[in-house]
């Protein structure tokens, strides 16, 4: 679907902060240790039921290396405003004109943007 976009922000940066503090403590990991073990299941446990709950996505790193980005979206569409969480390829500015499909109800793919003929 064409949208317009009202505001963005981009969330690839935020997420990548959020989880690396999280993810160094467990660099001793031992799997030997069943403390260890019950340690980091109970960690990846938090951190799903988290991500479910705050509608949050945390970016595949080889998506980000391909040069995708995290964007929340406020934008308009058949004359109504409405505010979601895209993954995109291209750089988005307020006022241009892209193409959205969902991936899932709170998560929406970038597949081009539209280009003003000359």
């Amino acid at each position: 679907m064409p949208v317009t976009v009202q505001a963005v922000k981009n969330r690839s940066i935020d997420l990548i902060n959020y989880t690396i503090p999280y993810i160094v403590s467990f660099f001793g990991f031992d799997l030997s240790k069943v403390e260890d073990i019950i340690s980091l299941a109970i960690f990846l446990l938090l951190l799903l039921l988290l991500t479910i709950k705050s509608k949050s996505v945390f970016m595949n790193p080889i998506l980000l290396l391909a040069g995708y980005n995290l964007y929340d979206l406020e934008y308009e569409f058949d004359g109504k405003s409405y505010s979601t969480i895209v993954i995109s390829k291209y750089e988005m500015k307020s006022g241009e004109r892209f193409y959205i499909r969902s991936l899932t109800r709170f998560l929406y793919f970038v597949t081009d943007k539209e280009t003003k003929d000359a």
